[in-house]
């Protein structure tokens, strides 16, 4: 089976979930993709994938160094949730 490729995320969410399309760019710098593929998950699945991947990309970052998003990316987070960027796992 092939695994579709994705360079873009569209992340929706609703009282029951979240629902995550992957999409494909059709052209360079046109707004305009398709999805390739769509996954739905409960909220605590969403929170599990969430915890997995900031371990994962620390892993990463350990091993082939910082990955490097734009400062606005970062900002324009930062405003929206009025707190510092980060996680609190639970146990």
């Amino acid at each position: 089976m092939a695994a579709p490729y994705s360079d873009k995320v569209i992340i929706s969410k609703t009282d029951c979930g979240f629902v995550l399309n992957f999409c494909m760019t059709k052209q360079e710098g046109v707004q305009e993709e398709e999805i390739v593929t769509q996954v739905g998950l409960s909220p605590e699945y969403a929170k599990r994938l969430l915890i997995h991947l900031y371990r994962e990309i620390g892993q990463y970052e350990a091993k082939f160094g910082q990955i490097r998003v734009p400062d606005n990316i970062i900002t324009e987070l930062q405003s929206e949730t009025k707190r510092p960027i980060g996680f609190h796992v639970l146990n």
